[in-house]
């Protein structure tokens, strides 16, 4: 059984989509045929991940299913201008691709997919044995959104899942819970089988404390602080459970500049590791390809042998190529390893700031607990009101009295 520490090279599958943001903020009363500038860029974890692996050297192929015509080909052509080889992608005539559409103003995204190529695969149509054959030492990367997307999407993905096992092929997960698509519980129970068979599985925050209460692992409650003990002991919970994979999780907070702090916690055989004390500083141009980045890194990290078994390295370069990649506006990456080393050296053993170097990096807790106490100084007589009227009468009945 191949394992960490090798030249491994990437396969990895799942649907792609096209992804519409707007550019501009919606106008309170509908332009002439709803016009507003939108920008169009391709999306999908799996097809990021090849990306951001292939942009940093690694062999990595990818397979789909997309519609024959120009959109599956902007699809393919971008897979193939990085690198990621793609021939046993399945095209589908009369099939659409995916869309979805992101609503700033309903603070969520909009899908469009159910007629999609994707949608539309059949039983068995992929022939997991060929394509991992056909690779030197591969290592096979799945996400939770494929299973989440359909009854068939669910079967193709557990028989992948079991073909690798059958070749001794490593395997990765990102849990990526999608809400839109499935409840977590549901997602859960289609993914547990397989878990204990991996090697790393990676969760975000919010998916802990439903994993907790769903295995029994402890009646956790919501942490204040953010480097709370309570999410590494969620974390080393899940972790004893599955008695094997790795079990990593991103941690993310946003100042009032706009300015985001990202860590890592991991568990493994050798402890709990985290990345706190060693932050990733970044402003954000997008929103997505974050979690797409973060796990290329981790994966890279421990492809390589002098990084293998370091959990808190691989965590650390994954928090960097997350920053790093969020630098430019799309889904897919565009570091390079040249740009990733610069990054880990600039760093080691300290904050990294990704285009802050002349930026006040602000605790935004501290600063306004400080500026809360100077202004309280300042006011000399400190007057607290209770009441359950409504505030008006609550301050009337208040210079009432002091009168």
């Amino acid at each position: 059984i191949r394992d960490e520490g090798t030249m491994a090279s990437l396969f990895t599958f799942g649907e792609t989509m096209i992804r519409f943001a707007p550019l501009e903020d919606e106008p309170p009363v509908q332009r002439p045929s709803g016009a507003l500038n939108y920008l169009r860029s391709i999306g999908g974890d799996e097809l990021n991940v090849a990306i951001a692996m292939s942009l940093l050297g690694r062999k990595t192929k990818y397979t789909t299913i997309l519609p024959s015509g120009p959109l599956g080909k902007l699809v393919s052509d971008s897979a193939i201008q990085n690198g990621v080889e793609i021939e046993d992608i399945i095209y589908k005539s009369d099939a659409d691709i995916g869309t979805f559409y992101v609503l700033p103003r309903d603070k969520t995204v909009h899908y469009q997919r159910r007629n999609s190529a994707w949608a539309q695969q059949e039983p068995d149509c992929f022939d997991w044995e060929r394509m991992l054959r056909s690779m030197d030492n591969p290592w096979m990367h799945v996400t939770g959104i494929t299973p989440a997307t359909g009854k068939i999407p669910a079967q193709n993905w557990t028989s992948a899942i079991l073909q690798a096992l059958k070749m001794g092929v490593p395997i990765s997960m990102d849990f990526n819970h999608r809400k839109q698509l499935t409840t977590i519980e549901h997602l859960w129970n289609l993914t547990t089988p397989h878990l204990h068979h991996m090697k790393l599985i990676i969760f975000a925050k919010d998916n802990l404390i439903p994993i907790c209460r769903m295995e029994s692992l402890g009646n956790f409650s919501e942490p204040t602080e953010e480097n709370d003990p309570i999410w590494s002991e969620m974390i080393g919970a899940i972790y004893k459970k599955f008695n094997g994979p790795r079990i990593a999780c991103c941690f993310k907070t946003r100042d009032v500049n706009g300015i985001q702090k990202r860590w890592s916690v991991i568990a493994d055989s050798q402890g709990i590791h985290t990345t706190y004390d060693t932050p990733t500083y970044h402003i954000p141009k997008d929103e997505c390809g974050g979690g797409s980045a973060w796990a290329a890194g981790f994966l890279d990290s421990i492809f390589q042998v002098e990084t293998a078994g370091n959990s808190k390295t691989a965590g650390r370069r994954a928090d960097l190529l997350a920053g790093l990649c969020q630098e430019i506006v799309g889904d897919h990456s565009t570091v390079t390893r040249q740009e990733l080393t610069r990054a880990e050296e600039n760093s080691h053993g300290k904050e990294y700031r990704v285009g802050l170097e002349n930026f006040q990096v602000e605790n935004q807790v501290e600063n306004q607990v400080e500026e809360t106490l100077e202004f309280l100084k300042r006011a000399k007589v400190i007057a607290i009101i209770r009441g359950k009227s409504d505030c008006d009468t609550i301050v009337s009945r208040y210079f009432q009295v002091e009168t």
